[in-house]
């Protein structure tokens, strides 16, 4: 039997999750890139990171997202302006993959 692990989470700056939030998100695990990048840290670095760890990376920041995307690291992008939370990857899964983060940033930023 092989044992499912968590999926980890690297939280871009522009969205730093608190230690509530984080500690409510049993099913994963949460890294906001402030505790272990310093601020302003450049997005390939994070990327890099999250392509060698297999985080998933969670960003409003369209640059970081298409940044990630084009060196084969998932995103979850959240957009204010269409009030929506996307999953992109090469693959489609979206909300049945990732359900706790998807009703967290829905919660969090209001959208329906």
């Amino acid at each position: 039997m092989k044992l499912r692990s968590k999926t980890t989470y690297l939280v871009d700056e522009n969205i730093k999750m608190s230690g509530d939030d984080i500690h409510s998100m049993k099913s994963c695990k949460i890294i906001n890139s402030t505790d272990i990048f310093r601020k302003g840290e450049p997005d390939e670095t994070l990327t890099e990171m999250a392509k060698i760890k297999g985080w998933v990376i969670v960003t409003k920041d369209i640059r970081m997202a298409l940044r990630s995307l084009m060196d084969k690291v998932p995103v979850i992008f959240i957009s204010d302006d269409f009030q929506c939370a996307t999953y992109l990857t090469a693959k489609s899964y979206g909300r049945k993959k990732f359900p706790e983060m998807f009703d967290y940033i829905h919660r969090r930023f209001g959208y329906n």
